[in-house]
């Protein structure tokens, strides 16, 4: 016969431990929980009571009876400061905007520089000083996200910062100018002393209407591309019409089928060839002068993209969704009829004059930290984003190949991994396309990679496959 033991547990309700926790909940980002859970906490409080305890003005005090009394702590600047920490963190505030760094360009190369020279409309590499200055500016300004709105601050070291305009969703108590007064106040000295250096180190639309560089001619193109853009984002379907007529005369259009979607996309031939083959010489084979603005550049690509993204009827930003279903079946329709058109099976984004590797270990990366980068091997990564880059450099200084699934010629790490000598293709679905290969070869000369083993079953599957035809879908 069992017998039952109970336990009892005493507890009591301590005003302050209530006040602390909804306060860290604000600490830890989730204001909007904190507000709702101090509200829900207690009968009769009110969303004004509430703010207050949040925000310092005022606390609860007592035991199981508690009562709201007022709080002097939102004076001391020290707990202010940490209270809103995480949502001022790395922002700082310049003419009357917020901007959030997102990357550091460590140096220049003459990959950026022919892009400065194509984007901007120099003729030639200037020699005088004050174009020089211009030319470094245009250079940099190939490495943003947005080069009409991102700005870029200039390290003592010789690298830059890039920034762009940032609004977080910080506490709704909050007004715009107490929120700016925070994130001044929170701003590292490094970046506010090189902001009250000077426009010479600071470069965004307002600092090159206004610099006299010798130059003005280039600053007016930019800008008036950048008008371009917008006026096009404005009228879409007057831009597409102007595109029909000419691929009606140029090139005529293709049908796109993505059988596992059940989806067919009718768009511009020849824009959609040039894409395909940007950065090989067989480009300029396709007629076709871009119809889109230069300021309306897509997801890291040429005008092309855009040119016949528009008749794909899908939202302009979904073709920087590298992730959507319908932007894997362009990249892999990409890699397929760049194959089909110049005979490489992998398309080159960074060619660093790399001699190729024969009979490498096939090493696959999900995550950056997954496992060691073993020498002289081919990495698979599944794309091109900043979360590789420490990845990319390690394997660029064990010898390695990477190949990644999603990217372009101006993707992340084919802009940096110029700098450090990476040898980087394209291979869409080459996680699903390499499965089970444990040994392979990559000519650099012809583009074509190879596998020379396949690991057991995965061989038995891929000659079933082949038999089959279904390896050739």
């Amino acid at each position: 016969m069992s017998t039952e033991t109970t336990h009892t547990v005493h507890f009591s309700v301590h005003g302050d431990f209530i006040t602390d926790h909804f306060r860290s909940l604000v600490r830890e980002g989730n204001w909007r929980k904190a507000l709702e859970d101090t509200m829900d906490s207690l009968i009769g409080m009110t969303r004004e009571y509430a703010e207050m305890i949040l925000t310092g003005e005022a606390k609860l005090e007592g035991v199981n009876t508690v009562d709201l009394v007022e709080d002097d702590i939102h004076s001391d600047n020290n707990w202010v400061s940490k209270q809103y920490y995480v949502y001022t963190s790395r922002l700082f505030a310049y003419n009357s905007k917020l901007y959030l760094p997102y990357r550091e360009v460590d140096g220049l190369d003459s990959n950026d520089a022919q892009k400065a020279m194509d984007l901007f409309g120099w003729s030639a590499i200037p020699w005088q000083e004050d174009q020089q200055l211009q030319f470094t500016q245009d250079r940099l300004k190939t490495y943003m996200n947005d080069p009409s709105d991102d700005i870029a601050i200039y390290n003592t070291d010789g690298s830059w910062m890039l920034c762009k305009e940032s609004m977080p969703d910080y506490p709704s108590w909050l007004t715009r100018k107490q929120f700016f007064e925070m994130v001044q106040a929170n701003t590292p000295d490094d970046i506010e002393d090189r902001i009250e250096s000077g426009s010479d180190v600071l470069i965004d639309r307002e600092s090159l209407v206004h610099k006299d560089t010798g130059s003005n001619s280039i600053v007016d193109t930019f800008l008036e591309n950048m008008e371009k853009s917008e006026h096009a984002h404005n009228n879409i379907d007057s831009l597409k019409q102007k595109i029909k007529q000419q691929a009606d005369k140029l090139g005529g259009w293709i049908t796109l089928r993505d059988k596992r979607a059940k989806q067919s996309y009718t768009i511009p031939k020849n824009p959609f060839l040039r894409w395909c083959l940007s950065d090989n010489p067989m480009y300029n084979t396709i007629e076709w002068p871009c119809v889109s603005p230069q300021g309306m550049k897509m997801g890291g690509d040429d005008p092309n993209h855009t040119d016949w993204w528009l008749f794909t009827e899908l939202p302009i930003d979904q073709a920087e969704n590298h992730d959507s279903r319908a932007c894997k079946f362009f990249f892999q329709e990409r890699h397929r009829m760049h194959e089909e058109i110049t005979g490489s099976n992998i398309k080159c984004l960074i060619d660093s004059g790399h001699k190729g590797l024969r009979d490498g270990p096939v090493v696959f990366f999900n995550c950056a930290n997954e496992h060691p980068v073993p020498h002289n091997s081919i990495i698979v990564i599944p794309n091109a984003s900043p979360d590789f880059e420490m990845l990319a450099k390690k394997a660029s200084e064990q010898n390695c190949i990477v190949i990644t699934e999603t990217g372009g010629a101006l993707c992340h790490l084919a802009t940096v991994g110029r700098e450090f000598g990476l040898q980087l293709y394209l291979l869409p679905d080459a996680r699903r396309i390499l499965k089970g290969a444990v040994i392979a070869s990559v000519s650099t000369s012809t583009m074509q990679l190879t596998v020379s083993d396949y690991s057991g079953h995965e061989l038995e599957m891929l000659l079933k496959r082949k038999m089959t035809g279904m390896h050739y879908k």
